[in-house]
This record gives structure tokens, C-alpha cells and sequence, in this order.
């Protein structure tokens, strides 16, 4: 017995999910050996959520192209295990009739109470802290359980905490509407007990619901059960699967039970069910999507990156969001969710209002008063969109400093190089910035170039989003021959006074030396083209000599030695360094690349770095690396 053939690999197994699976595994140890983890780490696993979720929505868009191979795949699998799972558990259904009825009955019995199964979060975080809760509790209840059943102790198999990546990957495999929501995850607490005979299974289960006599309810609340007997899965498996939570657990966090019959355990550890379960898994899970596979509205990438997202989509986003605001005592922040909440639901009934005007407009052919309505339905979507886009759909950049969050603990980030610093120092050319800002990450040298993940967090990405509002304006272009198609909106310098004392920092410059802070939108296909940052005039006092090419074209040296500030007492017209911060994340495209990497050379062809010479008689010379391209993460700057 095999199983299919057929290569499908399961997206979660995939060589683009390592990383992430390798930063979740270094967390889920952490989690196990400090009973928590710090801010710095709860950011890094809401950021491995985000990253699989980009992927699987990538990996995933040939599934339903993909439905009849593997509609063929699954009934191989089926026809390989199921034909000897459905044997045993006939056989033992026929030796034991009469105790079938009895599980049956109590089955029965037991589901007339359960309710509704969510978990009282929605955020991974806190989900696992209830989980650490729920525990020992949980551990304590099954092993007198099992003991009151009369089963032998090696009958009760406790399993340590779900890993990370596999909750993910079950939020990932689900239909639309629950996909990556972890309410719907219930088997981090786990356990199962091996049961000899369906007595024993009866026996179990009672244990399980009875309630003490000095008590009012049972200790375990048994939320959902499923008697998987008389309803086998595909693969031909039986057990009674149950789901619930401990009475004296306040969070209430749902918890899992298998009863299983040891004759069916038999068929899965010693006879290669349950590799085989894992080989057929991913096609099991990835049929289950293809069946009725439905993308996000508005999915796209480009230039710009960003695909729209549902309504609904959008409301279990935000409501997911203020709960998780709740959890980290962040009250201002449920406020402002709440409020984009009671905002949306208006612009909903708006877009709905408007968009049945359009159509009924067109079906009269009243084109005058269509085209106005569209004009609208255009306006509310937007509104929509900044919403989505972390704002209130309020004003613009005039309301006022915004309230800066503290920086969480930053991570290096394992897509790119980590290089030692120690060259950077070295250098005598240029002007330092401050290399014991934390998390600082040299990914590049010659250019320099620096990243740090978490310079913002979040709630302040989503904040500055909140600012732009309406305010928005063509970005302007230096000359006519760069393409720049983004629209941009600027903050006054006292809007921003902890963000420009952070980038202050950073840079060891005073704010005064800072250029004021800009904000960029880039939609789907636009782009800023090629460009440079830094720039330099014949009349310049960077010039060694006026009017003539100079061997500091772009200031560095002076820079170096005397700063930003030259001795006639006025600001270098030069720039020595740029600092942008993504303040959201891209499924595709939005990168920023470096082409001209390695095409400098300096004097008599040597190293630029060593021997800087006029740019303008150094371009294309050399022999160009291969681009750097940075991907747009929420909250990362680059330097």
C-alpha cells in the first residue's frame, strides 16, 4: 500500500516557507523555555503570519486550476488506507455491537449541549499564552479522567503544545471566509487516549463529561463532539474527536481529546498509516481549498504592490485587530479601531446605497446622473481603502501629532546578508551614522547600505497611514527624464517630533539638519524610475574648486570632516543619506532596487571608495553586481 505517485508538494512544506518555518521553530522553543515571549518576539511571529500568508496566497493560485489531478490523487490515497481502517473498524463494530449503540447513544446525548466552537481570541499571540494557561489544567483533568475510567496510565497520550507553524498552516487550509483566523484552531492543548475496546471508549468518554458529586458542572465543558465511528473521514479513520474547555479556565480556551481504538492506532503507527497521513496530507487539505476556492477581492500586485481585501474580510480584520489591542491593554488603539468599525459600517451602507442608484440610473439610461454616482461609489471605496490601509478615513496631514508608539525590540531579518560592520567603520570617506542603533543590519557594502526591521511598529505604520488622507498630490520630479508616478503628501516637521528625534538618532544628525518627512503612495503600476538621492552644483561650497568637477562631487569628505554644517555656517546642500520606512507590506512587487552597484570606479580605474573621482566622469565604467532589490515589510527602514 502507497500512497499517490503523483508529485504534489504541500505549500507549507516548500523551500519558500524555510525561513519562516525556521524563525517559528527558534520562537516556539523560546515560548517553551520562557513561558512567554517579549514584545520583540510576539512582533516577529505576527510577521511570520504575514510573510506564510503572502506565500500561501501565491502558492495557492493553481489549486483550482490543479482540482481534477487532485481529485485523481485523493481517490489513490483513499483507495490505500481507508479499504483497511473501514476492515478494522467493521470488525470491530461486529465483536462489539451492543457497545456501539451505547458510544453512539452517549454521543448522542452529549451533543445536544454543545455550542458554537471559537476561540475567545483571534491573534496567535494571546492564543498561545491561553494555551500555556489552559495546560496544566487540561493535563491534570485527562490524567484523573483516564484514571477514573479504570484505563492503564500508558492508555493517555498528552501531547506538548501544538508547534506554530502547524497552527498557521491549519488556519491557511480552510475555506475563505476562516482562512488565517486562529479562533478556529482548537487542538494546541491535545491529547489522546488509546482505548482497548469500545467499553473502554465508553468508559472514557463518561469519565470525561461526568460531573463530581460536589459539583455543579463537569470540570471539562465539552463545546463539540464528533463521533467519527458512524461518520468516518475519507481515509476511512473512526474515533470520537472532542473539543472544550476547562470550567476553572477563565479564557475559556478550547482544548481537543481523540478517543481512539488501539486496533485503528495499530493500522497508523506499525503498518504506515500515519506516514502515510502526512505524505496525503497536504493534498487532503489543498483539495479541500480547490473545491471551493475563492480569491480576495480585488487580488493584484505590480509597481505598487497592494490587493484589496473583502468587506467582511475587511471587518474580521479589524475586529481581530481591537481585540488584540484589548489583550495588549492598548485602549487607545481599540478606540481608534472601533471607531473605523462604526465608520466602515456607514461607508458600507453609503457604497450600497450609491452603487443600486448606478445601476438603476444606467438601466434608465440617465448617464448624467450615473456618472455622478460613480464619482461617488469611487470616493467611498477610497475611504474604504484607507480604512484597509490602517487609517480612519479622516483628515489629512493637519490634525495633529499623532502619538508614537515605543519601538519594539528589533529582529534581524534572515532574507538578507548580515554583514560585520567593522568595514563600514573602517571607511574614512563618509559620514557615520549611528552603528549601535538597535538592530541595526548592514546588508550591503560599498555602497553602504543598512536595514532595521521594526523601526516602527504597527500601530504607528498604520497611524501615519491614518495621516495622509485626502492630501495626497503628485510626487514632484527632479528632472523631466526621471519617471516618478506616486503621489506623495507632506508632514509639517512639529507632526512628527518622536519620529524625526528616532531618525535623529539614528543618523547623529540634529533634527534641524533633517529634510521634512514625506509620504509616498504607490498604487498598482506606479513607480519611482531610476533617480539619485544625493545631488551637486557647479556654485556649491562642496566644490574644491568652482565651476570645475571636484574629487568630492557629492561632498562626502567635507562632509566627514567638518559635518553637515560647513564653515560659512550654512547646511551642505548635499544629502549623505537617505532613510525611508516601508509602512506596509507587499505580496508582490513595490521593491526598491539598487542597479548601479559595482559600475563606479575611482581614479585610474581603482576603488571608487578609496579614490572617489568626479561621478560624472566615472558612470558605467565598471563592471555592475547584481541588484540589491528590498521588499516592502511593514515597519522596516532601509539606510
Amino acid at each position: 500500500m502507497a500512497a499517490s505517485n503523483s508529485t504534489f508538494s504541500p505549500i507549507f512544506e516548500r523551500e519558500c516557507c524555510f525561513i519562516a518555518k525556521q524563525r517559528l521553530e527558534l520562537l516556539y522553543q523560546n515560548l517553551i523555555r520562557n513561558e512567554e515571549w517579549n514584545l520583540g518576539e510576539r512582533i516577529d511571529v505576527k510577521q511570520q503570519v504575514d510573510a506564510l500568508k503572502a506565500i500561501f496566497e501565491r502558492e495557492s493560485r493553481d489549486l483550482e486550476s490543479r482540482k481534477d489531478e487532485l481529485e485523481n490523487m485523493m481517490s489513490q490515497n483513499e483507495s490505500s488506507y481507508a479499504p483497511v481502517y473501514t476492515a478494522v473498524r467493521d470488525r470491530v463494530m461486529a465483536q462489539e455491537g451492543p457497545m456501539m449503540v451505547e458510544l453512539s447513544e452517549l454521543v448522542a446525548e452529549i451533543k445536544g449541549n454543545t455550542s458554537d466552537l471559537y476561540q475567545s481570541v483571534n491573534d496567535l499571540v494571546p492564543l498561545y499564552y491561553h494555551a500555556m494557561e489552559a495546560k496544566p489544567l487540561f493535563d491534570e483533568f485527562v490524567t484523573s479522567a483516564v484514571a477514573a475510567a479504570g484505563l492503564r496510565a500508558d492508555s493517555l497520550m498528552i501531547a506538548d503544545l501544538k508547534h506554530p507553524y502547524r497552527a498557521i498552516e491549519k488556519m491557511a487550509m480552510r475555506e475563505k471566509k476562516l482562512r488565517f483566523r486562529c479562533d478556529k484552531v482548537y487542538d494546541i492543548v491535545r491529547c489522546a487516549v488509546l482505548c482497548e475496546s469500545l467499553a473502554e471508549s465508553v468508559a472514557a468518554l463518561r469519565a470525561i463529561h461526568s460531573t463530581p458529586p460536589d459539583a455543579e458542572h463537569p470540570p471539562f465543558n465539552v463545546d463539540s463532539i464528533k463521533d467519527r465511528w458512524n461518520n468516518p473521514t475519507n481515509e476511512g479513520w473512526s474515533d470520537i474527536r472532542i473539543n472544550g474547555h476547562m470550567q476553572a479556565d477563565t479564557n475559556q480556551h478550547k482544548c481537543e481529546i481523540q478517543i481512539i481504538h488501539r486496533h485503528l492506532m495499530l493500522v497508523r503507527e506499525e503498518m504506515g498509516g500515519h506516514h502515510f497521513y502526512a505524505e496525503c496530507r497536504g493534498v487532503i487539505e489543498a483539495l479541500e481549498i480547490a473545491r471551493g476556492f475563492q480569491y480576495a477581492d480585488g487580488a493584484s500586485g505590480g509597481g505598487g504592490g497592494g490587493g484589496g481585501e473583502s468587506d467582511s474580510d475587511l471587518k474580521t480584520s479589524l475586529m481581530a485587530q481591537e481585540q488584540a489591542a484589548v489583550e495588549d491593554d492598548d485602549f487607545e488603539l481599540a478606540a481608534q479601531i472601533k471607531d473605523s468599525l462604526d465608520r466602515l459600517e456607514v461607508l458600507e451602507a453609503e457604497l450600497k446605497e450609491k452603487e443600486d442608484g448606478k445601476k438603476a440610473a444606467v438601466k434608465k439610461r440617465d448617464y448624467d446622473t450615473a456618472g455622478k454616482l460613480s464619482k461617488e461609489v469611487k470616493r467611498l471605496k477610497e475611504e474604504i481603502e484607507i480604512i484597509a490601509c490602517g487609517g480612519s478615513g479622516g483628515g489629512g496631514m493637519g490634525q495633529g501629532a499623532a502619538e508614537e508608539l515605543s519601538v519594539p525590540a528589533p529582529m534581524i531579518n534572515p532574507s538578507y546578508p548580515n554583514l560585520p560592520i567593522s568595514s563600514y567603520l573602517n571607511d574614512t570617506l563618509f559620514c557615520k551614522i549611528n552603528t549601535a542603533y538597535p538592530g541595526l543590519q548592514l546588508v550591503h557594502e560599498k555602497p553602504y547600505i543598512f536595514i532595521i526591521n521594526n523601526f516602527l511598529n504597527q500601530a504607528e505604520c498604520n497611524k501615519l497611514l491614518a495621516k495622509v488622507g485626502a492630501n495626497m498630490a503628485p510626487s514632484v520630479r527632479s528632472t523631466n527624464t526621471i519617471v516618478r508616478t506616486s503621489t506623495t503628501a507632506i508632514a509639517d516637521n512639529s507632526e512628527l517630533p518622536a519620529f524625526r528625534d528616532r531618525v535623529g538618532q539614528l543618523t547623529n544628525q540634529r533634527q534641524d539638519q533633517l529634510q521634512y518627512t514625506k509620504i509616498t503612495r504607490y498604487e498598482k503600476g506606479q513607480m519611482f524610475g531610476e533617480h539619485l538621492d544625493a545631488s551637486a552644483h557647479n556654485d556649491s561650497d562642496v566644490f574644491n574648486n568652482r565651476g570645475k568637477p571636484s574629487q568630492d562631487y557629492y561632498g562626502d569628505r567635507i562632509i566627514a570632516e567638518k559635518g553637515m554644517w560647513t564653515t560659512f555656517n550654512k547646511p551642505c546642500v548635499n544629502r549623505f543619506c537617505t532613510v525611508f520606512v516601508y509602512l506596509n507590506s507587499c505580496e508582490q512587487g513595490g521593491a526598491t532596487s539598487f542597479t548601479w552597484m559595482g559600475k563606479h570606479l575611482g581614479e585610474n580605474g581603482g576603488d571608487w571608495y578609496e579614490n572617489p573621482v568626479s561621478y560624472s566622469t566615472t558612470a558605467n565604467k565598471g563592471n555592475a553586481e547584481p541588484k540589491l532589490a528590498v521588499r516592502p515589510e511593514m515597519g522596516m527602514a532601509v539606510i
